[in-house]
């Protein structure tokens, strides 16, 4: 599954997607294959959507994949506030 994104928005709540930008920088299109996130697409969309400031319904078979593919991504309270990792 492939998404297209702003970086922005991934890069300041994300520590591993701000390394994986940088290091493509260079390339005309930011191209960053995720095969190892936990849950997959799904998990990673409702991240994506958490970045963008759209509000994400938490349940209880999405909220173990989610806090493990934030764990994955780093996205804790030290890179921006009220991120998915405390």
């Amino acid at each position: 599954m492939s998404f297209h994104l702003h970086k922005f928005p991934l890069l300041s709540k994300s520590v591993f997607l701000e390394r994986s930008i940088e290091e493509n920088s260079d390339q005309e299109e930011c191209i960053i294959k995720l095969n190892d996130i936990p849950g997959g697409a799904k998990s990673f969309e409702l991240v994506a959507r958490f970045c963008y400031g759209v509000k994400i319904e938490l349940s209880p078979a999405n909220v173990v994949y989610l806090r493990c593919a934030s764990k994955h991504l780093e996205m804790t309270e030290e890179v921006a506030e009220e991120n998915l990792i405390l």
